[in-house]
């Protein structure tokens, strides 16, 4: 009885498009909770925070509009940010983060024209902080690859403020079906 009610339950909720979901969330966060926290900003701190917080509340607002829906399309990846940020070289190096040797087959199949991979990575879930560490270390192993390359990620890291910034930054993709689709007929390898 649960299940069938949870099945239930997700066919009603599937009646707006997930492009419709998904700007009503990114519209909702960009519209609603900075003018929040920047209005708090304002009451709450000095004169020079609240020129600070006025010109990063314009540069999100500009900003998101200006990547509105790219993660239901081809991402955003900004390959710098993954490879050089300096938190991430640091947890690398902390963490003592590598890859083993590749196989082969694997190797020669990357350096084909046209050469197109779907990744398993795992586990996703608990400990998924890895693979944006090793988003910036691909271009390493797999450099032909790596341009091409996004990251299927839950709808829900797409509704959260600068974590969506970082999801897009890192070259992650909604993980809904009509995107992965997109993005493997564009020629992209996926995670």
């Amino acid at each position: 009885a649960v299940s069938s009610s949870i099945i239930m339950a997700a066919n009603v909720d599937n009646k707006r498009s997930l492009a419709e979901k998904a700007l009503a969330l990114v519209a909702f966060h960009t519209l609603f909770i900075p003018p929040i926290l920047l209005v708090l900003t304002i009451l709450l701190a000095p004169s020079i925070v609240k020129a600070q917080a006025i010109l990063l509340y314009i540069a999100f607002v500009f900003w998101s509009g200006c990547t509105l829906g790219s993660e239901l399309k081809y991402g955003n990846p900004w390959r710098r940010f993954s490879e050089d940020f300096p938190l991430f070289h640091t947890m690398r190096s902390y963490l003592g983060l590598g890859f083993g040797p590749l196989p082969n087959e694997l190797i020669e199949a990357e350096t084909k024209e046209g050469a197109q991979f779907i990744f398993a990575a795992f586990p996703h879930g608990c400990g998924s902080e890895f693979r944006i560490l090793m988003e910036g270390m691909m271009h390493t192993i797999l450099p032909d690859v790596h341009r091409r390359l996004r990251t299927l990620a839950a709808s829900v890291l797409f509704r959260i403020p600068v974590v969506r910034e970082i999801a897009l930054w890192t070259g992650c993709v909604d993980a809904s079906r009509k995107t992965a689709e997109r993005n493997l007929d564009k020629g992209h390898s996926l995670v």
